[in-house]
């Protein structure tokens, strides 16, 4: 006997059809990849702090959390990796650009007048700044021309301001994260100072009081409520908010919640320090990665990471297996060559929970390898089980998969045992039914490489009804995940 799910019995005449799409969709379900932006913005955007907005352009991120802010120019290197994924993004604080409490602060002092023409080639958090010098121009001429320029750059994150021989200038937002804004002179090839001219910089610093994404009511958490954001870009990197997201996302990552997502961030350092932070942190569902002496502030080498690896997951046919190794990070400009990490030190920094970025021949800085800073289990024993990001969205996916087939085919079902006589249409669900759905998904995820040893699955299935609640049925299922191909070891034989 056919169930029926809307047609009624009834008396009156006509001809009544109905659509049942349990078995529409064929294959693996799509899981539509969405990113979150969490930071601070300025008081010269529109915006809300702890609101969620949509974002779909660097300019509108722009005018709603000012530009030059944290959220904006997350937003732009965002959107020059990624112009698929959705992204919202969501203001701890919207912070007063007039006011220099717990900003961090730097300086350009000019020391030495022109003796000729040229031009300054300045770069302020990786932004290229001109500035015409004419020879005999004078020390207090130079500061002029300099802050006249960064007057026509309104993406910079800081103001300034000159007196005399010295341009002084603020981050737009407040924070540690400030001090991260890199001030240089001369970055590419050929560009250098006009005869005479010197100058002394003083590097960004003073930054205090991140703001707190677990403080407020709402809190910036509170406001996340269970959306689902497969992938996180944060700036922040101190002890509170990392304890914070730490703690949200081991909630999302939670049997009963099931909106598990990676959190990326980042920290321009040196490999020192570098070992030293990631040595003390345990977290299998935050990324940090680590680089040194480059222009960008970590928050935009955080978004451009995001960006890559939520373009790469949204393509599908299981990507959440394959590495991000080589992505491009576009609009991050290569630290020099002496100060780029060495296989050594790179190797070092991934045995110790930090994300590796490299430099190829052509100056591009490229993904090497994404890990969480999951180093050891809960036995303080060493563990490498989510230590690779594509382990954890490799999870996320299989176990989303798993559940929207079970939802999709079995919404009202009935549970009985195996054996049970039931005429052809009914909708239900015994051991041997479910042990058929479980074999059936694992080989899909294998056909998209997500998955291998099918035996050993097969063998170790188990498909039961609780024992103990007559309503409920429990699988077991040892899922092995695919690996990634990131080293190869070959030995070649020479012969004379």
């Amino acid at each position: 006997m056919i169930t029926f799910n809307e047609i009624p019995s009834t008396r009156v005449p006509g001809q009544y059809a109905e659509f049942n799409t349990q078995n529409a969709q064929q294959g693996l379900s799509a899981l539509n990849y969405k990113v979150l932006g969490i930071g601070q913005g300025t008081d010269a955007g529109s915006a809300s702090a702890k609101t969620l907005y949509l974002v779909t352009s660097p300019d509108q991120a722009g005018g709603l959390f000012g530009f030059g802010s944290q959220l904006h120019l997350m937003a732009v290197k965002y959107f020059q990796n990624n112009l698929i994924n959705e992204l919202k993004m969501i203001a701890a604080t919207m912070d007063p650009i007039a006011t220099p409490t717990n900003k961090s602060t730097g300086s350009i002092q000019i020391t030495s007048a022109a003796t000729a023409d040229g031009v300054l080639y300045l770069y302020i958090a990786g932004q290229r700044i001109l500035v015409t010098v004419a020879s005999g121009d004078t020390v207090n001429t130079i500061a002029a021309a300099i802050n006249t320029e960064l007057a026509n750059y309104p993406n910079l994150p800081v103001t300034h301001t000159v007196a005399t021989d010295t341009v002084t200038l603020v981050a737009k937002n407040i924070g540690v994260t400030g001090d991260s804004i890199d001030i240089r002179f001369n970055y590419q090839e050929g560009e250098n100072d006009p005869a005479g001219v010197a100058y002394t910089i003083t590097a960004m610093n003073a930054g205090a009081a991140d703001p707190d994404i677990s403080s407020g009511s709402p809190s910036v958490i509170d406001q996340l409520g269970d959306q689902w954001w497969q992938i996180i870009m944060t700036p922040y990197t101190d002890a509170t908010n990392w304890t914070a997201l730490q703690t949200e996302l081991d909630r999302r990552f939670g049997a009963t919640v099931q909106v598990d997502g990676v959190a990326i961030t980042a920290k321009v350092d040196t490999q020192t320090n570098l070992v030293t932070f990631g040595s003390g942190k345990n977290t299998k569902q935050i990324c940090c990665a680590g680089i040194y002496d480059v222009m960008q502030q970590p928050l935009e080498i955080a978004a451009a990471i995001a960006g890559q690896v939520a373009g790469s997951l949204a393509a599908g046919n299981g990507n959440e297996a394959r590495p991000f190794q080589t992505l491009e990070l576009v609009g991050i400009n290569a630290p020099r060559e002496e100060r780029r990490f060495t296989f050594l030190e790179n190797d070092v920094l991934l045995k110790n929970g930090i994300a590796t970025l490299l430099t190829d021949a052509a100056g591009k800085v490229r993904i090497q390898r994404l890990i969480t800073t999951w180093q050891t289990n809960a036995q303080s024993d060493p563990d490498t089980t989510w230590l690779d990001a594509n382990i954890r969205f490799t999870a996320m996916f299989i176990r989303w998969d798993w559940v929207q087939n079970l939802l999709t085919k079995y919404p009202r079902a009935k549970l009985a045992d195996d054996g049970v006589r039931v005429g052809p249409g009914q909708q239900i669900i015994t051991p041997k039914v479910a042990k058929a759905e479980a074999i059936a998904r694992f080989t899909l995820w294998e056909e998209a490489g997500l998955v291998e040893d099918f035996a050993s699955f097969k063998a170790g299935l188990i498909a039961e009804r609780d024992g103990s609640d007559v309503n409920a049925m429990n699988w077991f299922m040892p899922t092995d995940f695919i690996n990634q191909f990131r080293v190869g070891k070959s030995q070649i034989g020479v012969i004379l």
